[in-house]
């Protein structure tokens, strides 16, 4: 969802028993913010691979990877391992996280 829409029309995590959030372009499209009740950011939810220059072409490129993500996770049940870190910002790297649990990012988070 777009960081100007409103919050009654915004995704959050209330709008389901489960809401996966794949965050894939913060400050642009998209949102820093956990709205779901399991947010992931892939590249730390910047650019993504793959989406180079020029620059708006990067942040639509970027934006559009989460569904992209989300059906190869469909396929590939387990492509994307992610580590439960907390919040975005504080994150450095995986050894950056208390612990060593891993879940897996898409349609089979466990969360």
């Amino acid at each position: 969802m777009f960081k100007s829409a409103a919050r009654s029309k915004s995704l959050d995590k209330t709008d389901a028993r489960f809401v996966d959030v794949i965050h894939t372009n913060i400050n642009y499209f998209g949102l820093s913010k956990p709205i779901g009740s399991a947010d992931f950011y892939p590249y730390n939810g910047k650019t993504q691979p793959g989406c180079s220059f020029p620059k708006n072409i990067i942040q639509k490129c970027s934006h559009s990877m989460s569904h992209k993500y989300f059906t190869e996770s469909i396929l590939n049940p387990w492509s994307f391992v992610a580590t439960p870190c907390g919040v975005v910002k504080e994150y450095r790297g995986r050894d950056s996280c208390n612990g060593t649990d891993v879940i897996f990012m898409g349609e089979h988070t466990s969360t």
